[in-house]
């Protein structure tokens, strides 16, 4: 959509010619707006109200939104990369195949969002981030406590001439590194699908 073709109905105070980049519309009635593909790069939304707006491929890339109501927006295919959504509303927003990269969502109510991949974004509530993500997070976590604990015994020789606890921390060892493999292997896997998509 071009600038002249967006829609904002429910504002005296703000036309399409305010929709542009480093644009400051913080505290502005964008409710039920039609932003589709705009540039709001930049732009300054602090507690803005976007009820049920249409951003649907639009660029808010850098864009600062703390505490906005973002309720039932259209944010699909929209690059949110390195925008702050910290306190914002987004119970039923569509974030489907939005770029939520480095994406800041600290607070933020996410109630009713769906299934949406939140890995690459940052401070996410707990609740909402993936299991996996968190089981593996965590098994990360147990396998480097592990591993500084039998370095620590190796390094002390505190079993030197204990044969039976030596192969055990072997075996403990070998789990570890299999473990490790799995993971990198799990990796390369997901990059390669990733560049094969593309």
């Amino acid at each position: 959509m071009t600038q002249d073709e967006f829609s904002i109905p429910n504002s005296e105070t703000v036309s399409p010619t305010d929709i542009h980049s480093n644009t400051d519309l913080s505290g502005a009635d964008l409710t039920d707006a039609n932003l589709r593909g705009a540039d709001l790069s930049d732009a300054k939304l602090f507690s803005t109200d976007l009820t049920g707006a249409d951003l649907t491929d639009a660029d808010l890339t850098g864009a600062i939104l703390p505490a906005a109501n973002l309720s039932n927006v259209n944010f699909s295919d929209a690059n949110l990369t390195d925008a702050d959504l910290s306190y914002a509303n987004l119970s039923g927003a569509d974030l489907s195949d939005a770029d939520l990269t480095d994406t800041t969502l600290s607070n933020a109510n996410l109630l009713g969002v769906g299934e949406v991949d939140f890995s690459d974004a940052t401070e996410v509530p707990g609740e909402f981030i993936d299991l996996e993500q968190r089981q593996t997070e965590d098994i990360r976590a147990d396998m480097r406590g592990s591993v500084t604990a039998l370095t620590t015994e190796l390094t002390e020789g505190r079993y030197e001439h204990d044969l039976e606890r030596l192969t055990e921390v072997e075996s403990e060892a070998r789990a570890i590194a299999d473990y490790a493999e799995e993971l990198a292997s799990r990796h390369r896997e997901m990059e390669h699908s990733e560049d094969a998509s593309e």
